[in-house]
């Protein structure tokens, strides 16, 4: 998987856990805003991980026009995966850089998220 897969795959992964209603999935429009991806792009995506079998694409059976978009067993396999391999390069690098110098990576990380953020004009909370 590529690691634009991936991110696409976790930005299913989330949005599908937030409490925005009783839908099955989510709407390929707000993946396409979430992700900053123009509706082709977003479309050719989905066609791809459907194709490799990471996603399950459905119509919403209140509103036809609406195609819904949720991980299938195998890119939840796949997600949790890619998640876990990260997670142990993480803690190679923090663990080779030390106590202090991952306290500042992770300081300069939460000041570019929020510089990125003012910069979209999110709503994003400081942690």
């Amino acid at each position: 998987m590529t690691a634009r897969e991936i991110f696409f795959l976790n930005l299913v992964d989330q949005l599908n856990r937030q409490p925005s209603g009783s839908l099955p999935g989510v709407r390929i429009s707000e993946l396409g805003s979430a992700a900053g991806m123009s509706k082709p792009a977003i479309s050719q995506l989905v066609r791809v991980l459907e194709k490799k079998g990471l996603i399950r694409r459905s119509t919403d059976r209140k509103d036809r026009r609406v195609i819904l978009v949720c991980l299938s067993q195998s890119g939840a396999r796949q997600l949790e995966q890619s998640t876990r391999s990260c997670q142990s390069m993480i803690n190679q690098i923090t663990e080779k850089l030390g106590p202090e110098d991952t306290a500042e990576l992770r300081r300069l990380f939460n000041r570019i998220r929020l510089i990125l953020c003012e910069k979209d004009g999110d709503a994003c909370h400081k942690e």
